[in-house]
């Protein structure tokens, strides 16, 4: 499990929910969901291509891709989610995916103006060299 190494805006709230989603059968994906205290919602997560593909997107309609960078030396995705609920779990939220040892390493942030927010916290779970 990667876990971020920063926290977006504040501490984490935990009367406003938190924790681990993972699916019965599927021991290559898990989501680590938060609250902030900020009113700030983000997810990071890990699996392999098909199961974020299953899990994350659902149907291709919930989120359309806006970038795709090459960012310390790894090839990165961001995507813009619709609302909730159509969105899902990542309603009206920017999410930056890259490649880690044959899987997908992703992190979401509420607010499509965040981007740079969801790259840190991205950055932050991820081996510098």
């Amino acid at each position: 499990m990667l876990c971020p190494k920063i926290v977006p805006q504040g501490d984490i709230e935990r009367a406003l929910g938190f924790g681990a989603i993972t699916v019965p059968g599927e021991r290559r994906y898990y989501e680590l969901t938060f609250n902030n205290a900020s009113g700030r919602h983000w997810v990071v997560g890990r699996g392999g291509r098909r199961q974020v593909a299953k899990f994350v997107f659902g149907s291709a309609w919930r989120a359309r891709v806006l970038r795709r960078d090459r960012i310390d030396g790894r090839v990165t995705s961001t995507y813009a989610f619709k609302g909730y609920p159509v969105g899902g779990l990542h309603g009206d939220h920017v999410a930056i995916f890259t490649k880690y040892r044959e899987t997908i390493v992703f992190a979401s942030v509420h607010g499509r103006e965040h981007r740079g927010v969801a790259l840190s916290v991205l950055r932050s779970m991820l081996p510098t060299s």
